[in-house]
């Protein structure tokens, strides 16, 4: 066997390179594995928003009316691959069931709790280092057809308001006043305040990555297959595609690659890839103020550095590679359709995996079987916002020390809330 540090953080994502971070700074002796480089995989691709108010799931009352209509519409942001239709009838079951309000609700409060100080839980966790440059402090736009359609999604901003996110209303004359580059794309839209962006997230977890190796902490680049337990059921080590390897605590944070080593934990909660798309336009001659949702499309469009991100969609397609075209050519028809003066010198094409729930929380808990094993995963649209406050929370429970909240409700071992 190999020997290794005290703790190994198996996943280096932003909820992995986190949770090194906090555990180092408390005196741990950390090591990192992941099959790729840190920050590769769905950290890198997504639309880069500190989404402080994004606590409404994707299953609100009404959906189950609206979802084969957006199924079979090529122009709506869910997609859906058939092959896959037979393995996720079950999770859809109890997704789709949690759209009643009595969970939304649950859903809303667990996750204002992890969200609404996620800008200051990254300026935290990158302070002193050089990722603190990639973090800025800018609004959210929500764009809208008209005040018609603003007025459809009133159950969610209710919801918002509900829990003390702020936010302004723009008519399409304030709209152009905010930024010029929007004059004319909107009938209607909202600024949400205290929100905030990562203007290039892979580069902004590589310089966290860095910050972790600088003080002491270690790296392998390895696939985890199983774990090693003794005969009291203690974690003795991992089992990897390049050796067993020896540490006395472990974390799981893979993301929505998790699902086999989670049930091997015994986590009951339901975990499938959620796929997300993005088109990324190079050298454009558009920078728009601060990031743009596009309210009937659900994505959003982010001037990051050098080029102009638009990310988002929802795709149950399973943890395959083989991308789907429509999700592509519906972000790309919609930009031609909303910025047709926009120009650039090249455009680059990414999918990736969100790993979902079927309450739409993420698990942030003790393994139900082993006590020196953790896991953390399954936060879906919210990943890179709640990233480091959740390192921060299980750096606390892996070393004893006190959450002042209750973390029962992201627990490995939950049913999923439906009333």
């Amino acid at each position: 066997m190999t020997d290794t540090s005290d703790i190994l953080v198996v996943g280096a994502g932003i909820v992995g390179v986190s949770t090194a971070i906090w555990l180092q700074r408390s005196g741990a002796a950390v090591t990192l594995i992941d099959r790729d480089e840190p920050g590769s995989a769905t950290s890198y691709g997504n639309a880069g928003i500190l989404a402080t108010a994004s606590i409404i799931p994707v299953p609100t009352p009404g959906i189950l009316l609206k979802v084969p209509g957006m199924l079979f519409n090529n122009k709506k942001p869910l997609f859906l691959r058939l092959s896959q239709v037979p393995r996720l009838l079950p999770f859809f079951y109890k997704y789709l069931r949690n759209s009643n309000k009595y969970s939304v609700s649950k859903i809303s409060n667990a996750l204002s709790y992890i969200l609404h100080d996620s800008v200051e839980q990254h300026f935290e966790i990158a302070k002193g280092t050089k990722a603190e440059k990639y973090i800025t402090t800018d609004d959210l736009i929500v764009g809208y057809a008209d005040k018609k359609a603003y007025e459809s999604d009133k159950y969610s901003w209710d919801l918002k308001e509900k829990h003390g996110h702020k936010f302004s209303i723009l008519d399409q004359r304030h709209l152009a006043k905010y930024d010029k580059n929007l004059e004319n794309k909107f009938g209607f839209a909202v600024q949400c305040m205290n929100h905030g962006s990562i203007i290039d997230p892979g580069a902004y977890i590589g310089e966290l990555f860095k910050s972790f190796l600088n003080n002491g902490g270690k790296f392998l680049k390895s696939d985890v297959k199983d774990f090693l337990f003794d005969g009291s059921n203690n974690l003795i080590g991992l089992v990897t595609n390049s050796g067993d390897i020896t540490c006395n605590k472990a974390v799981l944070t893979t993301g929505a690659w998790s699902a086999g080593l989670a049930k091997i934990l015994g986590a009951r909660i339901p975990l499938v890839s959620e796929r997300g798309y993005h088109v990324e336009y190079h050298s454009p001659n558009i920078k728009l103020k601060a990031p743009v949702m596009i309210s009937d499309s659900k994505f959003i469009i982010h001037s990051m550095q050098g080029r102009l991100r638009c990310a988002g969609l929802v795709e149950f397609g399973g943890l395959s590679d083989v991308t789907s075209y429509k999700p592509f050519e519906l972000i790309e028809n919609k930009i031609k359709t909303l910025f047709p003066e926009l120009k650039y010198k090249r455009k680059t094409r990414w999918m990736g995996h969100r790993p979902s729930t079927t309450d739409s929380l993420p698990v942030i808990s003790v393994s139900p079987k082993y006590k020196n094993v953790w896991l953390g995963y399954g936060h879906q649209h919210i990943g890179l916002s709640a990233g480091p406050k959740t390192g921060k929370l299980l750096s606390e429970i892996i070393l004893s020390k006190n959450t002042n909240h209750d973390l029962s409700i992201f627990s490995a071992n939950r049913d999923g809330l439906i009333d």
